[in-house]
């Protein structure tokens, strides 16, 4: 039987090719708390980080499940903890929510009787005792009181279909996140996509995109470790990292490449507009990768013209990096080794107008025996994985993202909001007073609800509407997240009946939409700030 790679092995593989040179900057500052005019940092490097993993093992005797739950935030120590969990044999399973309610459904609903945390996520471990009084609690302990001389843990051999990781997805498949379980088999596959990237990686010194409890983040730190480049830890609370760092980072020479989502770039670049300081920045850095959606035509107009060299990324949560852009084009290339089938699909009577054009639309689709086809429990009846993820062929073997086959939107930093669902809840608790209703907001922190009542009134009448709507909708919103639920009037906006863009079928179409009421929903988010 053949044996993977595991986090262990790998980090052993990669501590051998680059023993000294710095994993992780942590850059426990910010532009206006420096010590003495210089930025606090530790780099430790990856023999550090092998070590550190691979012989701390402080769970071992006192964990009482093979399931680990773990609760981490964005410091060197939380990855260690992880891949020491991973490398002892249990699966840690990684929460990225911060709803106390949401993640205290996924402990239950798996008969959980323990947690790790992170000292950062000491509150929402404390509410999770409240909610669970039975749920015992392990702190991540002091990295300093490991010592380097321990004997190194001997690598177990790993088996394709055992799972390393459990994963949730960014929005709620149902009331609940979706559970995301990651083999080795899996775990292979991702390390072989980074190979790609790894010239272009060499030397490079990074911003964090998030916690090591996303995929697409710890996708990164693979690719980081393998090419003997590093990742930037952020002060503390600074994430997503607020203009002025990026601008304190690059001037220091701290970083020399950026990892942003799609919304948050797209937000960076209207920054740019104005802000001169910033520009600069983003003109002097080596690359800007980005992924989690796309970026709109005219922030792309914007970099070209103003020589901002990105490269982007599309990956899922359920695959980690699936295509890649090289050169100017930004058109996206499967990672050499993988094969994806691209499947042509019916589009008409679709009401995204990103999806309807001259050209054919196809999803793309994991086949059978991929490399990197996810765990069973996430497959098709016809054992495929399909993304629901549209794209054209724009030049042989090059595509772009146009649009998916549900309802599913992304939202600011890249969660998914189902938008189909809330439209659900609607009409089911609010059908005497809603005649129909539309969800957008793509790339926005929380949805916009946009209602055609069944009777139209005054603004008094309208705003009484709205906050009934949200009354009635509570029960159904409780254990979303924000960027996936309407908890507030303030984010429902009723319009007269019938004038929301619609097709010659009467579907409401979601781009026109989006580009239609841009402004009031800028409005709408400018006040929740």
């Amino acid at each position: 039987m053949a044996s993977f790679r595991t986090l262990l092995t790998y980090t052993q593989q990669a501590a051998a090719l680059y023993a000294d040179k710095p994993a992780f900057s942590s850059q426990r500052f910010s532009s206006t708390l420096l010590q003495n005019g210089k930025p606090s940092a530790s780099q430790p490097s990856r023999r550090t980080l092998n070590e550190r993993q691979a012989t701390g093992r402080p769970f071992s005797t006192t964990l009482v499940s093979l399931v680990v739950p773990l609760l981490s935030g964005y410091a060197y120590e939380d990855t260690v903890h992880m891949f020491a969990l991973s490398g002892s044999g249990y699966v840690p399973q990684a929460f990225s929510q911060k709803h106390a309610p949401t993640v205290n459904a996924l402990l239950n609903a798996n008969a959980t009787r323990c947690l790790v945390y992170s000292p950062a996520m000491a509150g929402l471990a404390l509410q999770l005792t409240e909610l669970t009084p039975q749920l015992r609690l392990f702190e991540h302990p002091d990295l300093s009181t490991v010592r380097r001389s321990q004997r190194l843990q001997e690598p177990f051999c790993a088996s394709g279909d055992d799972v390393f990781a459990i994963y949730h997805s960014s929005g709620s498949t149902g009331s609940l996140p979706k559970r995301i379980p990651y083999t080795y088999r899996f775990l292979d596959a991702a390390l072989k996509k980074t190979d790609y990237c790894r010239k272009m990686l060499e030397g490079t010194r990074s911003t964090q995109t998030g916690t090591v409890t996303h995929i697409g983040q710890l996708s990164v730190l693979f690719g980081t470790i393998q090419s003997g480049s590093a990742i930037v830890i952020p002060y503390p609370g600074r994430v997503p990292y607020p203009a002025e760092d990026l601008v304190f980072l690059q001037a220091n020479g701290l970083i020399n490449t950026a990892t942003f989502l799609a919304p948050l770039l797209g937000r960076y670049l209207v920054e740019c507009r104005t802000d001169i300081a910033l520009r600069k920045v983003f003109t002097q850095l080596r690359c800007i990768m980005y992924g989690g959606a796309a970026l709109s035509e005219s922030d792309l107009a914007f970099a070209r013209n103003h020589g901002i060299r990105l490269m982007q990324f599309y990956a899922t949560g359920e695959l980690s990096s699936v295509m890649g852009s090289s050169g100017t084009d930004l058109l996206l290339r499967p990672i050499p080794g993988f094969n994806y089938s691209f499947v042509p699909l019916n589009t008409e009577g679709s009401a995204d107008a990103a999806v309807v054009g001259p050209s054919p639309v196809y999803e793309l689709v994991v086949p059978i025996g991929a490399p990197d086809l996810p765990h069973p429990s996430l497959l098709d009846a016809d054992g495929t994985f399909h993304t629901k993820d549209l794209f054209r062929e724009v030049q042989p073997g090059a595509w772009e993202f146009c649009g998916r086959t549900d309802d599913m939107i992304k939202m600011w930093y890249a969660g998914r909001c189902d938008t189909n669902s809330i439209v659900t809840d609607v009409l089911a608790s609010c059908s005497d007073i809603v005649q129909t209703c539309f969800v957008a907001g793509a790339g926005r922190i929380s949805p916009v609800l946009f209602v055609e009542l069944q009777v139209d009134g005054d603004d008094v009448c309208r705003w009484e509407r709205a906050c009934e709507i949200v009354r009635r909708l509570e029960p159904s919103q409780a254990l979303r997240l924000r960027h996936e639920s309407i908890k507030d009037a303030s984010r429902i906006v009723i319009v007269s009946r019938g004038v929301l863009p619609r097709t010659e079928k009467g579907n409401i179409r979601r781009a026109a939409v989006e580009e239609q009421y841009r402004a009031i929903m800028d409005a709408i988010d400018k006040k929740a700030t």
